[in-house]
């Protein structure tokens, strides 16, 4: 049987994505888009790529200049991306326009930052794509989605759960897919006070195997209430700061033990969207 995610009174909202689930099994998101050699991360080109690739999906970040346009940048990556030690958000979009990106092997090049408003214009043909890093401004965000059609129901908006960013969503007009990154238990209890906002899945956090959401089978319970459930294997660094699947992650999957990683969240995580920095190789093991 097909499913809908998230509630009925979205479903007319939340159909494409459900339709590309239901036909793929799971989907697969670019983390930051694909980028190597010239091809630089969060740009127009890195985007294209993870298309080309046959990824379903890429995952942008957002920085806001001084003087509020939205750009396609994670800010705190300003020394290897730009040279520069400054956050971003500190400049004005006159000086943002004039920054060159430096490519992989440290060379300058005449590629600039993209306005998140060119990635609007540009993948507007059934590109799905996940929003991160823009809810600190979300009285600019979501006005500037409003221009685009699209955009509701290709873009995927998600934040930390706090109560700010969900009196938001609850009064907002327009009831854009939203996916809540979920750490403890206590996040689904204040998400649960809200009425009106179209959740449509939750990226689950699993520091480990004593995780909440593993020993109370929150995972189970949230996809028989018809949501998606969204599992980040990224891994951008050693140790467990940046464990977010149990150690099941990118470099497991690839060099250490095939039987875990991708496939602990294909088969026991049962995730319904997973983040990657290594698409193709999913994509072969997913067909």
């Amino acid at each position: 049987m097909e499913r809908i995610f998230g509630k009925k009174e979205y479903q007319d909202i939340n159909k494409e994505i459900s339709k590309a689930i239901n036909e793929k099994g799971f989907l697969i998101s670019v983390h930051r888009g694909s980028r190597g050699g010239n091809v630089i991360e969060n740009t127009l080109e890195s985007y294209k790529l993870s298309i080309m690739k046959g990824a379903d999906m890429f995952e942008l970040d957002i920085a806001f200049s001084k003087d509020d346009v939205l750009y396609c940048f994670h800010d705190t990556t300003e020394y290897y991306n730009l040279h520069i030690n400054d956050n971003i958000e500190t400049f004005t979009s006159k000086e943002i326009d004039e920054f060159r990106l430096y490519n992989s092997i440290g060379e300058r090049t005449e590629k600039h930052i993209n306005r998140f408003e060119e990635v609007l214009k540009t993948f507007n043909n059934g590109e799905f794509y996940n929003i991160d890093r823009a809810w600190k401004r979300l009285d600019l965000l979501f006005p500037l989605l409003d221009k685009y059609e699209n955009a509701l129901t290709h873009a995927l908006f998600k934040s930390p759960v706090k109560k700010e960013i969900l009196d938001f969503l609850d009064k907002y007009s327009t009831k854009y897919m939203y996916m809540p990154i979920i750490y403890k238990e206590e996040d689904l209890e204040l998400l649960n006070q809200y009425k009106n906002i179209n959740v449509v899945g939750f990226e689950v956090i699993i520091r480990n195997n004593e995780s909440p959401f593993l020993k109370n089978h929150t995972i189970e319970r949230l996809k028989k209430e018809n949501y998606f459930i969204w599992i980040n294997a990224i891994r951008l660094s050693d140790g467990d700061k940046w464990s977010l699947a149990d150690h099941n992650d990118d470099d497991v999957s690839l060099f250490s033990n095939t039987d875990k990683g991708w496939k602990t969240i294909i088969n026991e995580y049962h995730a319904d969207i997973i983040q990657t920095d290594w698409p193709e190789l999913l994509i072969k093991l997913r067909k």
